[in-house]
């Protein structure tokens, strides 16, 4: 019996793909749909380009078939990397919620731990990109995960305890359409990853701190590994990075997925 649950396919391209690469990478990943369709049912795909492309990645999925006709069933979504904290339109570099919206986006990643580490987000700001997200009917993918330190030092569960105190404000109505993406920083673009069952473990501890029905793995997903996470019981699909960036790896991963619905 498959997954009654469904799974979240999220592929975050981050600072990769011009314009044009974008279209060549939708035109790909189409006829790859085309040739060998995927079970439609309780499967999401969630495409996050980078901010340049959103527009003519939304413009370009209306023309292509079958993607547009997934994308009206709410099978294939656009996803932003960012968003503005505040919606006020008066931050240098940031993005409104109505300015994504306006380009088709559905879902945002908040919190990746990219912009953790690099760019100094703190929990208080993420807790405020989670609001104006939730108010404006966009749907967070929440990363969470703890660093190579803090894994060794046996501080997973301390660490997810206090990243997941940004979903505190949320209400009952929005946890319930909220996405998780559980992402040890020690495993992203590292080679070295959690096996699925501890992988599955940790995920079910966020299920049971947050009441977020949907957690999904981050960090190192490949068509390699993807089926073993996907089919442990707590983890409801993933996060690809790098391996998103190829359209033809990226529908092996999604291809796993549908295996098991």
């Amino acid at each position: 019996m498959g997954k009654q649950r469904g799974l979240v396919i999220a592929g975050n391209w981050k600072e990769n793909m011009t314009v044009e690469q974008a279209g060549q990478w939708l035109d790909e990943f189409n006829r790859l749909l085309s040739d060998s369709p995927l079970a439609e049912v309780n499967l999401r795909i969630v495409l996050c380009p980078s901010t340049t492309a959103l527009y003519v990645v939304n413009e370009h999925i209306k023309r292509l078939s079958p993607l547009k006709d997934m994308a009206e069933k709410g099978l294939f979504a656009i996803g932003s990397q960012k968003i503005s904290p505040s919606g006020q339109h008066n931050r240098t570099g940031e993005i409104g919620p109505d300015l994504l919206l306006n380009v088709g986006v559905q879902y945002v990643i908040i919190g990746h731990s990219e912009q953790r580490e690099f760019m100094g987000e703190t929990d208080q700001l993420i807790a405020e990109r989670m609001q104006i997200a939730c108010s404006h009917g966009l749907i967070p993918i929440l990363c969470v995960g703890e660093t190579a330190d803090e894994y060794d030092a046996g501080e997973t569960e301390k660490v997810l305890t206090r990243q997941l105190e940004v979903l505190r404000k949320c209400t009952d109505d929005q946890r319930k359409t909220i996405i998780i993406a559980y992402e040890p920083v020690w495993a992203i673009g590292t080679g070295r990853t959690p096996t699925p069952e501890d992988a599955n473990k940790t995920i079910r501890f966020i299920k049971d701190k947050s009441s977020i029905p949907v957690v999904i793995y981050g960090g190192s997903v490949n068509d390699e590994n993807a089926a073993d996470f996907f089919s442990q019981p707590d983890i409801d699909g993933g996060l690809p990075g790098g391996a998103s960036l190829n359209p033809n790896t990226f529908y092996r991963i999604v291809e796993s997925a549908s295996h098991l619905l």
